[in-house]
């Protein structure tokens, strides 16, 4: 997934809104935007959490892909939801609570890296996540953010 692909997978996720809004800087990313924009969420100065994106298979790509292209792969774009529906229940029991969700992309908080990971070995460990994960797919992005000390980040585009 490139950049911009990972960009078309956050927007499915926020929209444009007023309000509060947070700039998260890239920790670990590989290919992703070292900046984000999340409108709608207001993060304090002095939170030290971490924040995870992580998106499954190529969901929130290929939802913006032509239609021929969505006949190849039918169950795929046609059950999001209830994908979302197994894989929530899992992420409940390990602890994990999405900021944000869309399609099979997800913003996730961890106190610290040591949270993110025993919350994803109780994943793993979940009887049911094998069965989910062959339905869900690979992920297929991970990228660390922490909120930007700097504070919001103007777009001055026109």
């Amino acid at each position: 997934m490139n950049r911009r692909q990972f960009a078309t997978v956050l927007a499915g996720l926020t929209g444009v809104a007023a309000g509060p809004s947070t700039t998260l800087e890239a920790i670990v990313a590989e290919r992703t935007p070292q900046l984000l924009v999340i409108d709608g969420i207001e993060i304090a100065s002095d939170d030290t959490r971490i924040f995870e994106m992580r998106v499954y298979g190529e969901a929130a790509f290929h939802a913006k892909t032509q239609s021929s292209q969505r006949r190849q792969r039918p169950f795929f774009f046609a059950n999001f939801a209830s994908l979302r529906e197994m894989l929530l229940p899992v992420f409940h029991r390990a602890g994990i609570r999405p900021l944000l969700s869309g399609n099979l992309a997800y913003l996730i908080p961890f106190e610290s890296f040591a949270a993110r990971q025993a919350a994803w070995n109780a994943v793993s460990a979940d009887p049911e996540w094998t069965q989910v994960r062959e339905r869900v797919g690979r992920v297929s992005q991970v990228a660390i953010y922490r909120r930007y000390p700097g504070g919001r980040i103007l777009d001055m585009s026109l």
